[in-house]
């Protein structure tokens, strides 16, 4: 007799592996929102002593504006700081098809406070300048802010659809190739909404 789901002896076929968790399921945030990481980022850009802080604080500002990877910012400041536009497009990481999308450098980061990139990279081509400097800003993040850089990106797409913005158009922003990783979270975070209004009839400080 055939049980179903069970591998048949001298069978090579193994049982399926329970799917993958989004990344954005171990994103190490400290529970802080959009709005809150801005307030953040912004203060320690206004009191940035060094040009280097200032950067890694700047590519983590980009990040969280445009709801890029890190590498995506990085590279979009490393563009900056040598050309000083503020309109780019980048190729979006973890994509095959070399889709690339727009980056924009928001008006309050100086260029003269990042503009020390241009020298310090010159000699290395652009993928690996690139690569150097998201990693740098992923350990300045980790360490200083106690921030992992993917949930300043988690924050932005929250955002946006508490906002309303509809997950086909995030993911065009994002550049996800896959809608279900938007709608994993704009779904989870309807869900929530819904049942706080039930149970707390919309006031979310409501005590027992």
């Amino acid at each position: 007799m055939v049980t179903r789901g069970r591998p048949q002896p001298g069978s090579t076929s193994q049982p399926k592996a329970p799917p993958k968790p989004f990344a954005w399921d171990h994103a190490s945030e400290r529970g802080l929102s959009y709005g809150d990481l801005l307030r953040l980022l912004e203060e320690r850009l206004e009191a940035a002593k060094s040009d280097k802080e200032y950067t890694y604080l700047a590519a983590l500002y980009i990040q969280l504006r445009n709801g890029c990877r890190v590498s995506e910012a990085a590279r979009a400041l490393l563009v900056f700081a040598k050309t000083g536009s503020r309109k780019l497009r980048v190729p979006v990481s973890k994509r095959k098809d070399k889709l690339e999308r727009l980056v924009l450098i928001p008006s309050n980061v100086e260029y003269r406070r990042v503009s020390w990139l241009a020298e310090e990279f010159k000699r290395k081509p652009l993928e690996r300048a690139t690569k150097v400097l998201a990693t740098r800003v992923k350990v300045f993040s980790q360490r200083v802010l106690g921030i992992n850089t993917h949930s300043l990106r988690y924050a932005f797409i929250t955002y946006l659809a508490s906002q309303g913005v509809a997950p086909q158009l995030i993911a065009k922003i994002t550049g996800h190739a896959r809608l279900d990783y938007i709608l994993h979270y704009t779904q989870r975070l309807a869900a929530e909404d819904l049942l706080e209004k039930l149970v707390l009839g919309g006031n979310e400080n409501s005590q027992r």
